[in-house]
C-alpha cells in the first residue's frame, strides 16, 4: 500500500517576511520532458535581507480567448486549484495556469537552457521565485491582508520578472516572432526620425510582414494576461526588462512597447484595424483588437507610468496613478 501523501501546511510569517519557491531540476532528465512530477520547496526570507529573486506574473485562468472556450465546459480546471505538484515532499493545489508556468519555469533553469539562454544575451535567472499563488497562504485572509501591501516591494526588488502568457497555439509563434521584427523596426524608425517624415506609409509596413503575420501579432495581443490588472501592476513596478514566455519561446518585452508606440501616436493603429478587419476569426478578437488599436493598449499605459515612477520613486505616484490607469484596463477586460 503507497503511503498516503499530506497536504502542505503552511506556517506563519513574521512581519516583512515573504515565502519565495525553489524548484528542483533533475539534469538528467531532458528539459523537453516538462510532463513529469513538479517537486519544489518554499524558503522563508525577510524580504529586506533578500535580494535574490525573481518573480512570475501570470493569468490564474486561461490564458486566451480560445482557451477560455475550451475550458467553459469544465470550469473546475479554470477556476480551482485542481493540478498537484510536491511542495517540501507534500502535496500543493494549483490551477492549471500555474502548473504550466511552474514547468516552463523549471525548463528555464536546466543546465541545457541556462546555457542556451547565456549565448542569446538573457539575463541570468534566480533559482529563488516568488508567485502570489503558492508564496501566499491563499486560504487564510489575514495573511493576504499583510502580504498585500509588500507586493511593490517584492516586484521593484525582483532580479527578473517572469510574464507567463500561456501555451503555444497554431498563431503564436507567428505572433511573437512579428512582435520582434517590428519592435526592431519601430526602434529604428524612432532614431531616423521616420515617423514624422512618413518616409514609408502603413501599406508599406504592412507589406513587410504581410496580413497573416500581422493578424498573429494583434491576436497575441489580446492574450488575458496583457489586460489584468494586477499584471499592469505588476509591469509598473518591475524596475527592469521583463522576460515574456510563450510556451518554451521568450522574448524581452521592451520589443512590444517599441511597436505599440510606434504605431499609437501616428494614428495607424486604427487604419490597421480596417486592414484587418477580415484577417481576425472571432468577434472576441474583433472586440478586443478593435479597442486597443484605436485608443490604445494597457501595455503602453503600465509602461508610461514606470518610466515616471523610475523618475518619482515615490509610492504616492504609484497609487495614484495604478488606480487611474487600471480602471481602464479592467473596462477593457470585463468588454
Amino acid at each position: 500500500m503507497k503511503p498516503k501523501l499530506e497536504f502542505y501546511r503552511y506556517q506563519p510569517l513574521e512581519h516583512r517576511e515573504i515565502r519565495v519557491l525553489q524548484i528542483d531540476v533533475d539534469p538528467n532528465i531532458s528539459p523537453q520532458d516538462i510532463t513529469t512530477d513538479l517537486c519544489c520547496s518554499l524558503l522563508v526570507v525577510s524580504l529586506d535581507k533578500c535580494n535574490a529573486f525573481d518573480a512570475l506574473s501570470y493569468t490564474w485562468g486561461p490564458a486566451t480567448m480560445d482557451e477560455q472556450m475550451e475550458w467553459a465546459q469544465q470550469i473546475f480546471t479554470t477556476v480551482l486549484a485542481c493540478c498537484p505538484i510536491h511542495v517540501d515532499g507534500k502535496i500543493a493545489l494549483v490551477t492549471k495556469s500555474l502548473r504550466n508556468a511552474l514547468r516552463r519555469l523549471r525548463q528555464s533553469l536546466h543546465p541545457e537552457s541556462i546555457a542556451l539562454a547565456a549565448e542569446n544575451h538573457f539575463a541570468a535567472r534566480s533559482k529563488l521565485i516568488w508567485i502570489d499563488g503558492l508564496c501566499i497562504n491563499q486560504q487564510n485572509d489575514s495573511e493576504k491582508n499583510q502580504q498585500a501591501p509588500l507586493m511593490a516591494d517584492i516586484y521593484s526588488k525582483a532580479n527578473l520578472v517572469h510574464a507567463y502568457v500561456g501555451e503555444h497555439d497554431a498563431s503564436s509563434l507567428a505572433g511573437l516572432e512579428a512582435g520582434v521584427a517590428l519592435g526592431n523596426l519601430c526602434h529604428d524608425a524612432f532614431k531616423s526620425n521616420f515617423r514624422k517624415e512618413k518616409a514609408m506609409g502603413i501599406d508599406q509596413i504592412v507589406s513587410l510582414l504581410g496580413l497573416p503575420k500581422w493578424r498573429a501579432w494583434v491576436k497575441f495581443l489580446c492574450r488575458k494576461w496583457f489586460f489584468r490588472a494586477w499584471v499592469m501592476q505588476e509591469i509598473i513596478l518591475e524596475t527592469r526588462d521583463i522576460t515574456l514566455t510563450c510556451g518554451a519561446t521568450s522574448i524581452v518585452l521592451t520589443h512590444w512597447v517599441n511597436c505599440l508606440n510606434f504605431l499609437g501616436p501616428a494614428g495607424w493603429g486604427q487604419y490597421l484595424m480596417i486592414k484587418l478587419q477580415d484577417e481576425l476569426d472571432m468577434v472576441q478578437y474583433k472586440e478586443r483588437a478593435s479597442r486597443w488599436l484605436t485608443l490604445g493598449h494597457p501595455l503602453q499605459s503600465a509602461n508610461q507610468m514606470r518610466m515616471r515612477l523610475k523618475k518619482t520613486q515615490t509610492q504616492a505616484f504609484y497609487a495614484l496613478s495604478c488606480f487611474v490607469c487600471l480602471r481602464s484596463d479592467a473596462m477593457l477586460e470585463s468588454a
